[in-house]
C-alpha cells in the first residue's frame, strides 16, 4: 500500500508541475497522500520529514 501511495503522490506532484500550480501548495497535499497510505502520523510526517527537507531546499 505505501508504494501504491508514493507513485501516487509522484504522479500527482507531476501533474500539479505541467499543469503549471505552485509547488509550494500541491507539495504538501502529495505528503499527505503519501502519509495517509503509508500508515504514517500527519503531524509527525510533516514537522520532522517534511518540512526538514523543505528547510534544507529553501536553505540552498
Amino acid at each position: 500500500m505505501s508504494l501504491f501511495g508514493i507513485i501516487a503522490g509522484l504522479a500527482l506532484l507531476i501533474f500539479f508541475a505541467f499543469k503549471g500550480k505552485s509547488l509550494i501548495w500541491a507539495a504538501p497535499i502529495c505528503t499527505v497522500i503519501v502519509a495517509l497510505t503509508g500508515g504514517l502520523d500527519l503531524f509527525p510526517a510533516y514537522t520532522e520529514s517534511y518540512m526538514s527537507g523543505f528547510v534544507g531546499f529553501v536553505k540552498d
